[in-house]
């Protein structure tokens, strides 16, 4: 796995031993975009304690494929947790990595029976709702506007600058945008706060080649 300018991949930190990452996947439904232009799935990796942005992986494959590209990531960066949205072709994604790839550090979510308090149900993934997706964004917000995550992609501040409240008052990308980074980033930022790393620590210094970004992060102790 390698950095390149324009690939696909975009590689900011080194897996560091010792240190928990998660991942954030966002399944492409295939919508357009544009005439000329459709969504792409997306994966973005944050150590799990400093909330930097270590990779992120953007591209345009059939969600099967996908799986193994987020299998490849998840090995790289120390057998890391998958949280991946499990909403249309993402489903196709969670079934390759269970059925095909036998990989199981996922994320699952637990439901409680609202007639049954003592009834609790697993679901691999994060299904993206209309009660979900706000709590989604609000975690992502919260995080951002604390100076908690650290963003080192350009990529993925531009779509967070035409993350907007549309007229019908739901937070998405502006008309000819694209918010696939912003969700991946969201499920990654999710993820790590329901599954904490085991330890903090100092965090490295800043990568150097990193834009101005007003998104810093906490050095713990």
């Amino acid at each position: 796995m390698e950095q390149r300018d324009q690939g696909e991949l975009r590689i900011f930190r080194e897996p560091i031993p010792g240190h928990s990452y998660r991942i954030g996947a966002d399944v492409s439904e295939g919508i357009e975009i544009t005439d000329r232009d459709t969504d792409f799935s997306v994966a973005q990796v944050l150590d799990a304690a400093s909330l930097e942005q270590v990779a992120m992986l953007r591209t345009k494959v059939d969600p099967d494929l996908f799986a193994w590209m987020l299998v490849t990531m998840a090995q790289y960066y120390n057998e890391a947790i998958l949280c991946v949205e499990r909403n249309n072709h993402g489903l196709v994604t969670l079934r390759s990595l269970l059925d095909k790839h036998q990989w199981h550090q996922l994320y699952y979510e637990t439901r409680v029976d609202e007639r049954s308090s003592q009834k609790r149900t697993k679901r691999v993934g994060f299904l993206t709702t209309i009660k979900s997706r706000p709590l989604l964004i609000d975690t992502l917000k919260e995080s951002l506007r604390d100076e908690s995550l650290l963003v080192h992609c350009e990529q993925t501040l531009d779509e967070l600058q035409t993350f907007v409240v549309t007229a019908t008052g739901r937070l998405e990308a502006a008309a000819g945008s694209h918010d696939d980074s912003v969700m991946a980033l969201g499920l990654a930022s999710w993820c790590a706060a329901r599954i904490p790393a085991r330890a903090m620590f100092k965090p490295q210094t800043v990568y150097d080649g990193a834009p101005t970004s007003r998104y810093r992060f906490y050095e713990a102790v």
